[in-house]
């Protein structure tokens, strides 16, 4: 029982800080950090971050900078919006909204006055509509290729942020479990002349277990891999299937953190998780008996106690959609 509610308690506490720590619970922030920003439709982080002014993060504000719309903020060196399903509905949303203007950077081909004066026919000193055609030509055939672009974009944006909303949610997955025993399970023992020798004892087991996981996702880390499509971080439990010993199924639990990652062109994901687990099946001695004892017990499972104990666990797995 001991067992259970460690368990039980370790899991509450993981799935309780991953939901403090997610993106959108640091939305829901108190009116104090928005004080400064009411005038601002967007802001530009320190780390180069978009967001609405309407989803600040605390940690972010300092520093600062903001902007009436989103397009002037990610006109700005380095700016980007967040990996996250809110932030890549944003950016397609841009890029469906962008204005193209046909006559931007041409004012030197246009005389004195530039595109205006052309326009209303008072240029003077410029090129004629002969020379001039072929520019606006060239030009509308690069902002329609521009277009057709960011409507590309714009749609795997909103792909993938389909994908992070999958990817954070509730999930079943199997995998291998490498497991460690605080103490020492005896699996057998025998009876020679007169005394009690223990003949197979383990503390290490491998398993294969059944697990079930929340991952949340967060810009920062996800940066720390480029080559993934996303990577989440969220509590897991599990329950064992087998194990290297041959042990009955489900006679073995574990709860802990685990790490997801998500490659670009796969369906599924890989994920490595380390916690604590319960072996409901482990065997010692009874009370008062130890190795090297003399008896008279004959049967040697009259030797043996089932207990439960505890241990840590390094879990690899893999799920799918």
């Amino acid at each position: 029982m001991r067992n259970f509610k460690s368990f039980l308690i370790i899991f509450v506490l993981l799935f309780t800080a991953g939901i403090r720590l997610s993106p959108a619970f640091a939305q829901q922030q108190d009116d104090e950090s928005t004080l400064s920003l009411d005038s601002a439709n967007y802001i530009l982080t320190p780390n180069k971050v978009c967001r609405a002014n309407e989803e600040p993060y605390k940690s972010q504000l300092i520093g600062s900078v903001t902007y009436s719309t989103m397009d002037e903020c990610l006109d700005q060196e380095g700016a980007q919006l967040p990996n996250s399903p809110a932030g890549l509905r944003e950016k397609a949303q841009v890029l469906r909204n962008k204005k193209y203007d046909l006559f931007e950077g041409l004012d030197p081909y246009f005389g004195n006055g530039g595109v205006e004066s052309y326009s209303s026919g008072s240029s003077s000193g410029g090129a004629s509509t002969g020379s001039t055609l072929p520019l606006l030509e060239d030009r509308f055939e690069l902002l329609s290729n521009q277009k057709a672009q960011d409507i590309v974009e714009a749609k795997e944006a909103d792909e993938t942020a389909n994908d992070l909303e999958d990817f954070e949610k509730f999930k079943l997955g199997i995998g291998i479990a490498f497991t460690k025993l605080h103490n020492q399970s005896i699996d057998d023992v025998d009876v020679r002349d007169g005394r009690i020798v223990v003949t197979k004892e383990r503390e290490h087991r491998g398993s294969f277990m059944l697990e079930t996981h929340k991952f949340f996702t967060y810009q920062r880390l996800s940066r720390m891999f480029p080559n993934t499509h996303s990577v989440g971080v969220g509590p897991f439990i599990s329950v064992s299937v087998a194990d290297t010993d041959g042990g009955d199924p489900f006679s073995a639990y574990g709860v802990g953190l685990m790490m997801g990652f998500k490659d670009r062109t796969g369906s599924g994901s890989w994920n490595i998780g380390f916690g604590y687990f319960v072996d409901t099946k482990a065997k010692e001695l009874r009370s008062g008996i130890e190795a090297g004892d003399t008896t008279t017990v004959q049967n040697t499972d009259d030797l043996l106690v089932e207990r439960d104990q505890g241990g840590v666990m390094l879990i690899v797995s893999t799920s799918w959609d």
